[in-house]
Formats: C-alpha cells, structure tokens, sequence
C-alpha cells in the first residue's frame, strides 16, 4: 500500500487512537493559501431537509467564511464538532492534512482529525463494534473498496448530496460506481531514481536494462497487484492490464515479474525506506507511484521521478463507514473533498492525480495526468470483481518471486 512506513498502523500506547493533527503540521501549511476556495463555485445542498439521526448533523447552516457557498448560498456552521477521516499514511496524511482537512477546517468550523491508518484501515473497522467505528469517512483503492463494500462496512451515499460529482471524470466515476462512496484522487505507477545515474528512465524496461552495469532496483512488496500490474503493462501484449485477467498470460506476466525480480535490492511496502536507499546508493531506481515520488524529488535535487507512457495506478474512493452518525457532515465533506479548487490544493501539496475535471496541476505534474475522461480510459486501474478468482494464486507467486 502507498505508506511510507510501514503497513501496519502503530500500536495503541495511551488508549487513544493515533491522529494526526493540524497542530502537528503548522509549520508546513504556512506557506499555503488560506483563500484557496475564495469565489469558489458552490457546492451543494447538504441537508435536503432530511432528518438526521444524530445531534452531530443538525447544526444551522452559516455563512461559508472562505466565500465558497452551498447551491442555497450557505455551508453548514460545523464549530466544535469533529469529523474522524482514515486516509493513507505518511506524505500523503502529511498532504492531506494540509490541504483538504485544513480548507474543510476553515469552510465549516470543524475539526478534522486524520488518521493516518495506511494498510490497517480495513482491519480496524472490521473490530470496532458496528455502532461504534473508528471513522467516520475512510479511504478506500481498488481492493479496500471491493473488500469493504462486499463485508458491508462503508454506508451507502446520497449522489444527489454530492453535486461535485457532476464534474468528475465520467470514466473514474464510472469505473465503480458511487454506490458508496466519491472518487477523489490516486496515484500512477512509475519510477523514482537517484539522479546521480546521469541518465532519466523512461520506460518499465529501463529496470531491466542493467545500462550502468551495477543497477539496483527496488519494487513495491507489500502486495501484489501493483508489482504484477508493471509487469503486465511492460509487456505490452494486451491493452492495459488484460494480462491479468486472461489466464493464458498469467505466466507470461509471471515471467516478466521474474525478470524484475532478479535486478531487486529492495522489496518493501515503505516509501521511507526506498528514499533512504536511493540517496544512500543501495538502490538506483525503484518501482513506485507517482503522489510520493514527484512529492520526494520536489524536496530534493537527489531524487527524480518519470512516468512511463504505459502504466497503470490506483483510485481512491472515499466512503462513509458504516455505524457513523455523522452522514451528513460526511457528505459535506465528500462534496469538498471533489470541490475543484480543494483538488487543485492538494495536487499542489500531494502531488496525486485529481477526479474534477475542472481541478488544476502543479508544473511538475501537468504532463503526467490525463486531462481527458478519453485519456483516463488509457490508464489502467485494476478491477478486482474479475482478479478476485486469481487473487490468491498471484499472492502465493508473488511471495516466491520476492523469496
């Protein structure tokens, strides 16, 4: 999972959940703009006159104090309430802190409190008694969303409490539907290297091509998908990733696998651990996505990050958890998580791709994202409703090849 620790989330010591708050980061949103939504177009209505079923969602709407307003010209008054969001951890959480938390923090009142949970996210709703969960919104790729929708623990959402929606690319809002929850951003598969190489890859071959003699590489360890995904759209056999639901290629990507396997140093589930091997010379180049890689060579002239034109990534959804009161503080939050000028903030600071097509990108990003739902359908974003039946036949191969 995209974690840049580990992916585990860190033991309890107090009995209190680990956050991370909006102290926590002060230092690193100063240089941000704290009128980012200021004339934005509204988002809009959040209540519809419905009923809630907790004290928590039955606040008076007030005046947005960013100048962002809702369809009827206000945006709920969330003071002194909290909303609980599990996201991705490290540069991502750290991102997401400064950017989509803190706008919803200065539109509403509210305190967001992230929860930087990464690949426990799943796991810890599934112990929390059903009316008790530990998040209210909870993020979701392509496998926690199949996973979570099909064990029941993401509420169902209200589309028509979610009018940004009309603006996100048909083809990523298509692509699983919105049953239960908003696509709002992710991340492409590509290549983070040390610069010192003297040369930029830009191709998945490159990790193959030894060019120097001495070329290390790290990988993605922590699961299987994105690995097998690389070696699928290397070979260049099927469009996309069709190699990974057709049978007959199962071993041809296995073998392609094999072949990146044996250039690898480094097999790990932590972004931490593969930028201190780039920048120690462990590792020259390293398979990873594209929100922590073009974040990591921004900060440091040491590092670079390349996008192959054939890649594929991940979309992350962001849904509701079940047993929640706060559905309509939820839904809010949903409808400003997509809002165009929240995605462009945080494509400025997390560097991910965004769902509304009105959204902008930072230079270092413009030519790495599709702009157009015709050039999203070229990106290939995994559907686990077909890899399911192989899931656990990938998962066994995987861990003999890194083995």
């Amino acid at each position: 999972m995209r974690d840049d620790s580990t992916n585990s989330r860190p033991k309890r010591t107090d009995g209190s959940r680990n956050r991370l708050h909006r102290r926590d980061v002060l230092a690193a949103t100063a240089g941000l703009s704290a009128t980012a939504l200021a004339g934005c177009a509204g988002s809009g209505p959040s209540q519809d006159g419905e009923t809630e079923a907790s004290s928590d969602d039955t606040t008076e709407a007030s005046q947005d104090s960013s100048g962002g307003t809702t369809a009827n010209g206000e945006y709920p008054d969330y003071s002194g309430q909290t909303l609980t969001v599990a996201t991705w951890a490290g540069i991502y959480a750290e991102a997401f802190e400064q950017s989509v938390a803190r706008l919803f923090e200065e539109r509403t009142g509210a305190t967001v409190e992230v929860a930087p949970a990464g690949g426990s996210i799943l796991t810890e709703i599934q112990s929390a008694p059903e009316d008790n969960p530990p998040y209210d919104v909870a993020a979701a790729e392509g496998f926690f969303y199949w996973q979570g929708r099909n064990e029941g623990l993401f509420q169902e959402i209200d589309t028509d409490r979610i009018p940004n929606l009309d603006d996100v690319y048909p083809y990523l809002k298509d692509l699983r539907g919105t049953k239960y929850g908003v696509p709002t951003d992710g991340s492409l598969e590509g290549i983070v290297y040390n610069t010192n190489i003297g040369w930029e890859p830009t191709e998945w071959t490159d990790l193959l091509s030894d060019k120097q003699g001495t070329d290390r590489i790290g990988f993605e360890g922590a699961w299987y998908i994105y690995p097998m995904e690389v070696a699928a759209v290397s070979l260049d056999t099927k469009p996309g990733i069709q190699e990974l639901y057709d049978e007959g290629s199962h071993q041809a990507v296995l073998d392609r696998l094999r072949q990146f396997g044996q250039n690898v140093e480094l097999w790990t589930g932590s972004f931490a651990e593969i930028e201190t091997s780039l920048k120690q010379g462990i590792i020259n180049l390293s398979m990873w996505y594209s929100g922590m890689g073009n974040a990591a060579a921004a900060q440091q002239e040491q590092l670079g990050f390349a996008t192959p034109e054939r890649t594929a990534g991940y979309l992350d959804h962001y849904c509701p958890v079940r047993g929640s009161e706060k559905t309509q503080m939820a839904h809010d939050f949903l409808n400003h998580m997509i809002d165009p000028a929240v995605q462009s903030e945080w494509a400025k600071t997390g560097y991910v791709f965004t769902t509304n097509q009105e959204a902008t990108y930072p230079e270092r990003t413009q030519g790495q994202y599709p702009s157009s739902s015709s050039e999203w359908e070229k990106i290939s974003i995994a559907d686990f409703t077909q890899l399911s039946e192989y899931s656990s036949m990938f998962s066994n191969e995987f861990q003999e090849i890194k083995g």
